[in-house]
């Protein structure tokens, strides 16, 4: 328990936060590798995940379910998107780059619209200003702990509050919170 605090006992204390070999950290794996786990013991064999990115340092389900409510969590950590394609269930990251372009000539119209694509935001007052993120912490002894960010011109709008059943290190949870508080505003 008072490793690595007591640099006085352990050697090597300092080399913990590099180190596996008490933490368990060998065992974190890749995004990709643990939605395709997911997938197959559901029974769907027919996936895509070679344009997944992250890692999975741990991650805790407290109740059975589908395939859906295991991988509903993975995906706002780390922010990717599932598809189907020919037949196929597709994982891509969201990147925030263009892949399609839209052709307008495909588009539904309307008479009463001045322009076949139009841009809606919501009010000010349903927009989250402030997201938290509830964690398992890598680091120390696996405690609950939040993350949280906030644009500078908050408000007080609104707050998003999650709770995510994984391990994650502090800037790992900023940075999800920074990037759900950006796609909440763009979105």
């Amino acid at each position: 328990p008072q490793f690595p605090g007591a640099q006085d006992l352990w050697a090597d204390g300092e080399n913990w936060t590099r180190g596996h070999w008490l933490t368990g950290r060998a065992g974190a794996r890749s995004l990709d590798s643990v939605v395709r786990e997911i997938c197959a013991r559901s029974g769907v064999s027919e996936t895509d995940t070679r344009a997944l990115y992250g890692i999975v340092r741990g991650y805790a389900l407290d109740e059975t379910g589908g395939a859906r409510a295991a991988l509903q969590p993975l995906m706002l950590a780390h922010g990717f998107d599932a598809a189907e394609r020919d037949g196929r269930l597709v994982f891509r990251s969201r990147t925030g780059r263009i892949t399609q372009r839209l052709d307008e000539a495909r588009l539904a119209a309307s008479d009463e619209m001045e322009s076949p694509v139009e841009a809606v935001r919501a009010p000010d007052a349903e927009t989250a200003g402030r997201v938290r993120v509830s964690y398992i912490a890598e680091e120390g002894s696996f405690d609950i702990r939040t993350a949280e960010a906030a644009f500078p011109d908050e408000r007080s709008f609104g707050a998003a509050q999650s709770d995510l059943p994984m391990v994650l290190t502090e800037p790992e949870a900023r940075a999800i919170a920074e990037r759900w508080l950006a796609e909440a505003r763009v979105a």
